[in-house]
């Protein structure tokens, strides 16, 4: 029973370390994605994907890493991303270079949604429900 304890401990501390880890990932990706939507247009790096991919990849990746990190939170996170979206997008209009888009914003907010309906199955798969369960995860069943 004492080992079961200490085991039980080492879980929690994994998981609450790992907890941070995501919280801190989700953050930092929030800050990069505001300053990027936010960047007068000369300023914005170059890449080789379509303008509406790099906002669907954006938003995907932050609400993914917003659900990790606060699973109770999925609909005050949904919801608050695409608004902040759309915010974003519309403080375009008085940075240089830039101008608000409405198909940015609707990438923005697919990328949301496809970050929502990926997200639950995914964690129904590789993630336990009960963190002190952690060695039972059901990876490959």
């Amino acid at each position: 029973e004492d080992e079961q304890w200490k085991t039980l401990m080492r879980n929690n501390t994994l998981s609450t370390r790992l907890k941070i880890v995501i919280r801190l990932l989700f953050w930092c990706v929030f800050f990069i994605v505001s300053f990027l939507l936010l960047l007068p247009g000369e300023s914005l790096p170059a890449t080789d994907f379509s303008d509406k991919f790099e906002h669907l990849l954006a938003f995907f990746i932050l609400t993914f890493l917003g659900l990790l990190a606060y699973p109770r939170q999925r609909v005050a996170m949904g919801i608050g991303l695409v608004i902040m979206g759309c915010l974003l997008e519309a403080a375009q209009t008085v940075i240089p270079g830039r101008n608000a888009s409405g198909l940015d914003a609707i990438a923005n907010a697919a990328g949301v949604i496809l970050g929502v309906i990926i997200h639950l199955p995914f964690t129904r798969r590789f993630i336990p429900l009960n963190p002190s369960r952690i060695g039972e995860a059901r990876i490959g069943e």
